[in-house]
C-alpha cells in the first residue's frame, strides 16, 4: 500500500498482537500491509520482549495491579489452583467446568471469575507518558477489538481527548456473553454495558469476523459492520486429490477447549469403526495444556498422534502433506452461545491449502454454516455416527472432492486474501475518518 494513502492507526488493546492467539494472528495478518511508522499499538497488560510483527511504536500500560502480596499470592499453591480453574471463556462462570469436576474446582472456578471480573474495572488514572506517545504519534483514527473493560475505557479516554473515530473490530460476541447470568457480576456487566454504549454512540463504522456478526450487530448499533476476516498470504497452485484408495491423513489444528475435542471423537470413533481404519492417521496440533487436559480421551484411538504446536508458517507446510482438514465446533448446548457468531482463524488458512475439508458442529453456528452456503466442505450437523460414516466412505468420490476443493479455494480468494481484507479495511478506516469529520 502507499504510504501517503494510508491513514495513521492507533490500536488499542490488552496485549501487542505479536502472539499467536486468533485475535493476535487476525490483527497481524489485517495490518501487515499497513507501514510500520503508520501503525502504533498500546496494549494493557504486557511487557517483554516481542517481534514487533506490526511496528517497532508500541506503549505498555500494565494497567492490573501488580502488588507484592498479589504476586505472592498468584505463586502459592491455592493461587495456582485458582488461576487454573479459570473458565475457557473470560468473564463468564463455569464454563469449561463440567458436573464432574470437584465442588472445590467449582468454588476456585467462581472466585476466579468474581475477582477477575471486578480487577478488570478498576478506573485507571493514565500516565502522562501514554499521552505524549499518542500526541508524537497523531493518530487519524482508533482500532480495537475492544473485549475487556478495561481496554473500552482506555479506548474512550483516548477517542474523547483527541476527538478521534473508533472503529471497533469484533472477533466473538463477547457483548452478549461477557458477565452475563450471574448477578454477583452485575456491577462489572453494568460498567461493561456503559463502556459499549458510549464508544458505540460515536461510532459510524465497524467490523465483524462473520457475516451472521455483521447483519447481527448492524441491527443493534444502527451503524455498517463490514465482514473483515482473518486473511492469508498463500500461493499455492496445485494440489493433490485422494484418489481411489484407502490411505488417508487428515489433520485437526486447533484448540480442544469448548468441548470441541468432543466433536473430534465422534470422528475419530467413525474412522475406527470403517474397514480401513489401519491404514488411516489422525494428526492433531494443539497447545500442550489443552493436550494435557483432553488427551486421555483420544487414548484409545491408535491412529490418532499429537504433533505439538507449530507457527503457522511451520502448519501450512505439514498440512500441504495431509488429505483432509477437519474443523470442529461443539454441539454443547452451553457452549453454543458463545460460538454461534464466531469464524475460526483456521478456517481461511484451511481454504487456501487446495484441501479437502470436514466439519463437524452445530447447524447455528457461524464457522458451519459459512461453509455449508459456499458448499466447500463435508459438513456434518448431527452427533450421528451413521452420517459420519457416509461422509468418510464419501472421501473416495474423486469428482465431489475436485468440486469441494475448488469452491473452497474461489472462497478464499474472494473472501481472504491479504490483497481484498488488508485494502477493505484500509477503505473502511479512512470512511470512519471521513465521517468524523463532518
Amino acid at each position: 500500500m502507499e504510504n501517503q494513502s494510508l491513514p495513521k492507526v492507533l490500536i488499542v488493546g490488552t496485549c501487542n498482537f505479536e502472539h499467536t492467539d486468533a485475535t493476535s494472528q487476525t490483527i497481524k495478518n489485517l495490518f501487515s500491509r499497513w507501514d510500520k511508522d503508520r501503525v502504533a499499538v498500546i496494549h494493557a497488560d504486557y511487557s517483554g520482549e516481542i517481534e514487533h510483527l506490526i511496528t517497532d511504536n508500541t506503549f505498555s500500560l500494565g494497567l492490573y495491579p501488580r502488588n507484592k502480596f498479589l504476586s505472592l499470592f498468584k505463586k502459592s499453591k491455592y493461587g495456582k489452583k485458582i488461576r487454573q480453574s479459570a473458565s475457557v471463556v473470560i468473564g463468564v462462570q463455569g464454563v469449561g467446568i463440567s458436573q464432574y469436576n470437584s465442588l472445590k474446582s467449582r468454588l476456585f472456578n467462581f472466585i476466579h471469575t468474581f475477582f477477575s471480573a471486578h480487577i478488570s474495572i478498576i478506573k485507571h488514572k493514565y500516565p502522562a507518558s501514554l499521552y505524549s506517545f499518542v500526541e508524537i504519534f497523531q493518530p487519524d483514527v482508533i482500532y480495537s477489538p475492544l473485549g475487556t473493560v478495561s481496554v473500552m475505557q482506555l479506548t474512550y479516554t483516548l477517542s474523547k481527548k483527541y476527538k478521534l473515530p473508533v472503529f471497533p473490530h469484533f472477533m466473538d460476541d463477547w457483548i452478549n456473553t461477557l458477565y452475563k447470568g450471574n448477578l454477583l457480576l452485575l456491577i462489572p456487566s453494568m460498567t461493561k454495558n456503559k463502556y459499549l454504549h458510549k464508544l458505540m454512540n460515536n461510532a459510524t463504522e465497524g467490523g465483524a469476523i462473520s457475516e451472521l456478526m455483521a447483519k447481527e450487530y448492524s441491527s443493534r448499533f444502527g451503524i455498517p459492520f463490514s465482514i473483515l476476516m482473518n486473511c492469508v498470504d498463500i500461493h499455492n497452485s496445485s494440489y493433490l486429490v485422494p484418489d481411489q484408495k484407502k490411505h488417508f491423513v487428515f489433520s485437526y489444528c486447533g484448540g480442544l477447549h469448548l468441548n470441541r475435542w468432543q466433536s473430534l471423537i465422534l470422528l475419530c470413533q467413525s474412522i475406527k469403526d470403517i474397514p480401513f481404519e489401519k491404514e488411516t492417521k489422525v494428526e492433531i496440533y494443539t497447545k500442550e495444556t489443552d493436550w494435557v487436559l483432553y488427551g486421555n480421551y483420544f487414548s484409545e484411538f491408535s491412529f490418532v498422534e499429537y504433533k505439538g504446536f507449530l507457527s503457522p508458517e511451520e502448519l501450512y507446510e505439514k498440512q500441504l502433506q495431509h488429505d483432509v482438514l477437519i474443523h470442529v465446533e461443539s454441539f454443547d448446548k452451553t457452549i453454543i452461545p458463545y460460538t454461534r457468531l464466531s469464524i475460526s482463524t483456521k478456517i481461511p488458512e484451511y481454504l487456501a491449502l487446495k484441501k479437502i475439508i470436514i466439519a463437524i458442529g452445530p447447524p447455528q453456528i457461524a464457522s458451519i454454516e459459512y461453509l455449508r452456503e459456499n458448499k466447500c466442505a463435508y459438513v456434518i450437523d448431527v452427533q450421528n455416527q451413521e452420517e459420519i460414516h457416509k461422509v468418510l466412505l464419501s472421501l473416495k468420490t474423486k469428482a465431489h472432492n475436485i468440486q469441494l476443493i475448488n469452491n473452497a479455494y474461489l472462497l478464499f480468494l474472494k473472501n481472504h486474501t491479504l490483497e481484498s481484507q488488508c485494502s477493505l479495511l484500509k477503505d473502511r478506516l479512512i470512511q470512519a475518518i471521513k465521517e468524523n469529520q463532518i
